[in-house]
């Protein structure tokens, strides 16, 4: 029994006492009954008096007791829809997460040795080279990966089922508004993306970074991956501390505002990047971004 019925039984109760009252008062009161009657005839014209107002009285409880009876059921029936809706959310979910799972394991079997991409990443770029084409020149490594592109697609299908199809999101939104309003991120919704994010390991967290990053040229477009990226902190676990001081990390702290989270490492990072750099591509940076708020709140 919720509180809701038993709030509504102790009305009832509350009524009818109340009616006996009202009924026995007046009686009493204008018939002046203060010693009981041992004629029959007085008792039942008063049985009768009482039926009267009573009986309206349980008449009018026994509509309420169905009424109770009505909101019960209907709860229930919701209850029983959220509890089908989340089941079926979670059976996908999980499914999904099991493919992401397996591409994970083939991808990270495969880079077991240095001659990969991850590997890559710690070269020491030209410094002649513009952000914006450090960041181009990675884009197009993973995009020419066909195995580490496949795996990047299946987290951003994970990702869009948990953002779309949680069940606190009843219109199935996914606007690129929507995704960037940390106001309609639940604590659900942001545990099953941590737990897609467990999955993840640390060292593939530089080449999802620069992944995600939209590209001015269109080369890498995905504003909306972007997006979740910053929606569910995903970078939160990235081992800034262990990157190269180069046009790649400079574009990673610059390319996201609020995916680090509480990371430890990116503050030390930005001020190894500022003093590598020595402002050279100050015009270049993102207003809002990491590395952007770093630099307005430690001026050279």
């Amino acid at each position: 029994m919720n509180k809701k019925t038993k709030h509504i039984l102790l009305v009832a109760l509350g009524i009818i006492s109340v009616a006996l009252i009202i009924a026995l008062v007046p009686y009493t009161y204008k018939f002046h009954m203060t010693k009981l009657s041992s004629d029959p005839s007085d008792w039942g014209s008063f049985g009768s008096y009482l039926g009267g107002v009573i009986g309206a009285v349980f008449a009018s409880l026994s509509f309420v007791g169905l009424l109770v009876t009505v909101i019960n059921q209907k709860q229930e029936l919701k209850d029983n829809a959220k509890a089908q809706e989340l089941q079926r959310f979670e059976g996908t979910f999980y499914s999904l997460l099991s493919m992401h799972n397996t591409s994970l394991s083939e991808l990270k079997a495969r880079y077991e040795n240095n001659n990969h991409f991850l590997h890559n990443l710690n070269t020491v770029l030209d410094p002649k080279n513009s952000p914006k084409e450090a960041l181009e020149e990675a884009q197009n490594q993973i995009l020419n990966d066909i195995e580490l592109s496949q795996y990047f697609r299946i987290l951003y299908q994970v990702l869009k089922f948990v953002c779309k199809s949680n069940t606190h999101n009843q219109n199935r939104q996914f606007s690129l508004c929507y995704i960037s309003s940390k106001e309609t991120l639940t604590d659900d919704e942001k545990m099953y993306a941590s737990l897609v994010r467990s999955f993840v390991p640390v060292p593939f967290l530089p080449v999802l970074a620069i992944n995600c990053i939209p590209s001015y040229s269109g080369l890498n477009n995905l504003p909306l991956f972007h997006a979740l990226i910053e929606r569910y902190e995903f970078l939160e676990h990235l081992r800034a501390d262990k990157l190269p001081d180069n046009l790649r990390t400079w574009a990673i702290l610059d390319g996201y505002s609020y995916s680090f989270g509480k990371n430890t490492y990116t503050k030390e990072k930005c001020k190894d990047i500022v003093q590598h750099f020595q402002s050279q591509y100050d015009e270049h940076l993102t207003e809002g971004s990491y590395l952007h708020t770093y630099c307005w709140n430690n001026p050279y």
